[in-house]
């Protein structure tokens, strides 16, 4: 009987030393696994810090690229601009020098205008001339007439002499009218060749004025080549940094 006591003693010892031993086994995992929860929920924080870190990183850098893209897109309104007053310096280059030309070709039309009336003149003036010896010739021709009345023969000198100075003086006539239209001719050659100069100049001042033109353009398309290559360099610089800031979210 004292024998089973003492077993059963020994057995109820044994289960409560199991049972502390298993306690202590049960807090101590407990413990292990409120470290474990606290040593996760430490990791999931800075976790946390890091993916914050990570979007103010790449929203910082979204704005420098914004900011990028905005100086960009400034620079090549700039530049536009200059273009477009380049251009239109060209426009009104070529209107004034347009204008010049038309002035020069005026100028020829007047100056050729007023030596065709000036030779106008010389004609009239030597119809009038002619007339007027005409006339005279004629006087000549009535006076031998009348004198023929008196003594035929003596008139007849007198009327041969009038027709031979009459032939001479028609004559005298007809060169003063082939000098005048002579002049005439020549100086309308001179106002022609005055307005083909004229012409000239506006077409090379044309030709200038759109070779400036062509200058602005070319100048604005390269300018926004390379305002477009700014922009492109923005976008890639954004792109990167938003993969970076992607990967330390990661």
């Amino acid at each position: 009987m004292m024998h089973m006591l003492n077993t059963f003693a020994i057995r109820s010892a044994v289960i409560n030393l199991g049972k502390c031993y298993l306690m202590s086994l049960f807090q101590r995992g407990q413990q292990y696994i409120n470290l474990g929860k606290c040593y996760l929920m430490s990791l999931f924080q800075r976790g946390q810090q890091y993916i914050n870190l990570g979007k103010c990183y790449l929203m910082s850098v979204f704005e420098r690229g914004q900011q990028y893209i905005n100086l960009g897109k400034c620079y090549l309104m700039s530049v536009f601009q200059r273009g477009q007053q380049y251009i239109n310096l060209g426009k009104c280059y070529l209107m004034s020098v347009f204008q010049r030309g038309q002035q020069y070709i005026n100028l020829g039309k007047c100056y050729l205008m007023s030596l065709f009336q000036r030779g106008q003149q010389y004609i009239n003036l030597g119809k009038c001339y002619l007339m007027s010896v005409f006339q005279r010739g004629q006087q000549y021709i009535n006076l031998g007439k009348c004198y023929l009345m008196s003594v035929f023969q003596r008139g007849q000198q007198y009327i041969n002499l009038g027709k031979c100075y009459l032939m001479s003086v028609f004559k005298r006539g007809q060169q003063y009218i082939n000098l005048g239209k002579c002049y005439l001719m020549s100086v309308f050659k001179r106002g022609q060749q005055y307005i083909n100069l004229g012409k000239c100049y506006l077409m090379s001042v044309f030709q200038r004025g759109q070779q400036y033109i062509n200058l602005g353009k070319c100048y604005l398309m390269s300018v926004f080549q390379r305002g477009q290559q700014y922009i492109n360099l923005g976008k890639c610089y954004l792109m990167s940094l938003f993969q970076r800031g992607q990967q330390y979210k990661k």
